[in-house]
């Protein structure tokens, strides 16, 4: 008895699937999880799935980082000990105010339009 390793899409044992009247053929291997397309000289091209070609379409970048900001900003306000209601909290105007030469009460005026 042999081992026998077939490359990605190679093992003879695959499902193949037809369309348009057999003239073009999928073949799925499930340990790739990748469709293979049979080309016409009979090599195997695998097809991107939908997951990878909509994350070259979406940027999820720019609706992620309103959530990112607010997730942040709520853990600084809980590691500095803000428990208030204030949109900002004084530990949280001070260190915004190091980082950007402004003064606590511009920030907390900012924040309340």
């Amino acid at each position: 008895m042999s081992l026998k390793i077939y490359a990605p899409g190679r093992n003879p044992n695959l499902p193949r699937y037809n369309f348009y009247a057999g003239a073009e053929t999928l073949i799925f291997d499930k340990a790739a999880w990748t469709y293979f397309r049979v080309m016409p000289d009979g090599s195997l091209q695998p097809q991107d799935g939908v997951t990878t070609v909509l994350h070259a379409t979406i940027n999820r970048a720019e609706p992620l980082m309103g959530w990112a900001v607010k997730r942040g900003y709520k853990g600084v306000r809980k590691k500095k000990g803000c428990n208030g209601t204030d949109i900002m909290c004084e530990a949280c105007a001070n260190k915004y105010r190091e980082r950007n030469g402004e003064s606590a009460n511009a920030v907390a005026s900012t924040k309340s339009k």
